[in-house]
């Protein structure tokens, strides 16, 4: 997919400039992608419950700032002004501000009395989580709490978005806070939002 998205944009500039009629990649066929889970409330709440504190603390960052992993491995203390936190996207560039609501407030508040390092979250070693680290590290914790297999850093994300938009937000105001250039990006990820109630 990778492959295929570089390669038609690389076409794409003669196609456009009429060197070429059409685009060569636009004929490959794509393999079929996988889906990442979402978390549901109750999967937060087990692994809240039963994660070692480092783990633990990741998934406190996730669920309440919809994150996705590089970024939430980046957060920086100084990026956070006991109001608001600032992100700066990895993927997109994009500069993310959220309201830290009261429960993370809080978190954040007993984690700053003890902490050693610029970023906010950090491993068993007390070092900066490595992204790849944390993507492998929690679904194994995860599984050994009954936790479907499957579920990883990136289904915070898809339950922050469906929360939101439980809670009545549209997606345009769903898309500054997870940074989503497009809004078609935020309706797949509310997919699991209540829709009844929407």
């Amino acid at each position: 997919s990778a492959f295929i998205g570089a390669t038609s944009a690389l076409f794409n500039w003669p196609v456009a400039e009429e060197s070429l009629t059409h685009c060569p990649a636009s004929e490959i066929d794509r393999l079929p992608g996988g889906e990442l889970p979402a978390w549901l409330p109750e999967h937060a709440t087990a692994a809240l419950a039963g994660l070692t504190e480092h783990l633990r603390r990741a998934v406190i960052l996730g669920v309440y700032t919809g994150q996705r992993r590089a970024d939430l491995c980046a957060a920086l203390w100084s990026a956070y002004d006991g109001t608001e936190i600032k992100f700066v996207q990895q993927k997109t560039g994009m500069e993310v501000t959220l309201q830290v609501p009261s429960p993370l407030k809080a978190e954040l508040a007993e984690w700053k009395k003890t902490a050693t390092q610029p970023t906010i979250l950090t491993n068993g070693h007390g070092k900066a989580w490595r992204p790849h680290t944390l993507s492998r590290a929690l679904p194994e914790a995860l599984q050994k709490l009954g936790i479907p297999k499957g579920m990883n850093v990136h289904g915070m994300r898809k339950l922050f978005a469906a929360g939101l938009a439980d809670n009545g937000a549209t997606t345009s105001q769903i898309s500054a806070m997870t940074g989503h250039k497009t809004l078609a990006m935020v309706e797949h990820y509310t997919r699991s939002a209540d829709r009844k109630k929407l």
